[in-house]
């Protein structure tokens, strides 16, 4: 969102002199590009209390989430600035920047326009999200159709989909690359690599083919492997090539590694810290020293079975 000022408020405002706001471009795409982006002056805190109140008044249900020195409103960093750029980062309200400085222009098309984040059919978590005719950015949260946004140098607030001045209409998904995959598999089982809901893009799927046979999914975003034989073990790994349509045209490619076949124990990491003893490539014992036998639940997954439980101690096999 460009600056744009309340007419309710502009009498604050415009007492502040914004002069020293300055262009850095010391922000960066995932994928490496340059994004215009400002460092800005901020308003005073009597502007800023204003502002507050006024939208906790007139958008009751959106909640204020605190930027700096104990007030929400800031003008420090706007909602492309916050979306796509502050939110990526821990802690995110450090090195904050304002993007899309000018009236009319498109600095944050470049997320998109480069292939860092894709665009997909639906909200998603996490993902970002583009009021294309309204100018606007904002992140989806763990809870669908609660979205988190900067409104221009008012307030940051958590709030329904269709709680904000920006309308529900002309909205566009984004998420960044990424495939979601099991860390195992073994004989008898499949594993599904997949990834968000892209639109406008090819996928190639290739794999070990040493280790793995395709079970389905090529050409599709759900992916299915399985042990190619029972004697099948070790590290595989699995790839996807991504093609974005017209006009992003470009190509993402990452790969992921899965263990096939039963697991060695020795290379296996337990948490909470345990005491482990090795009794052989197939089994151990665990002791979760100072736990309430009665309040620990010991569990396994895929290739490892629970063989006996016996307070504190768990012996395991693969």
């Amino acid at each position: 969102m460009k600056i744009t000022l309340s007419l309710v408020l502009i009498f604050l405002i415009s007492v502040n002199s914004f002069s020293q706001d300055k262009q850095v471009n010391d922000v960066k795409t995932p994928l490496n590009n340059t994004v215009n982006s400002w460092q800005m002056l901020e308003s005073g805190s009597t502007v800023r209390a204003a502002l507050d109140y006024e939208y906790s008044r007139t958008r009751p249900n959106a909640v204020q989430i605190y930027t700096y020195d104990g007030y929400s409103s800031s003008r420090r960093f706007n909602c492309h600035g916050y979306a796509w750029y502050m939110s990526q980062k821990s802690p995110e309200l450090t090195n904050p920047r304002w993007i899309g400085y000018y009236p009319g222009n498109t600095d944050e098309y470049i997320y998109w326009n480069d292939g860092s984040y894709i665009e997909v059919a639906n909200e998603t978590y996490p993902g970002m999200i583009s009021w294309t005719a309204k100018d606007h950015s904002a992140i989806t949260t763990s809870v669908s159709g609660k979205w988190k946004s900067k409104w221009n140098e008012f307030p940051l607030f958590v709030h329904d989909w269709d709680d904000t001045p920006y309308g529900t209409t002309n909205l566009k998904f984004y998420s960044p690359f990424k495939i979601n995959n099991p860390s195992y598999v073994c004989f008898g089982n499949t594993a599904t690599f997949s990834t968000p809901d892209y639109i406008n893009c090819a996928f190639n799927w290739t794999y070990d083919t040493n280790l793995l046979n395709i079970v389905s999914g090529q050409n599709t975003k759900t992916f299915v492997v399985e042990p190619k034989t029972p004697d099948s073990k070790g590290q595989a790994w699995v790839k996807l090539e991504l093609t974005i349509g017209s006009p992003i045209n470009i190509t993402r490619s990452v790969i992921k590694n899965i263990w096939v076949g039963t697991p060695d124990f020795p290379v296996l990491s337990l948490v909470p810290p345990s005491y482990v003893s090795i009794g052989s490539h197939h089994s151990v014992s665990v002791e979760s020293p100072g736990a309430d036998p009665a309040l620990t639940t010991w569990s396994t997954s895929g290739c490892v079975t629970l063989v006996n439980v016996s307070g504190n101690y768990a012996s395991f096999m693969s």
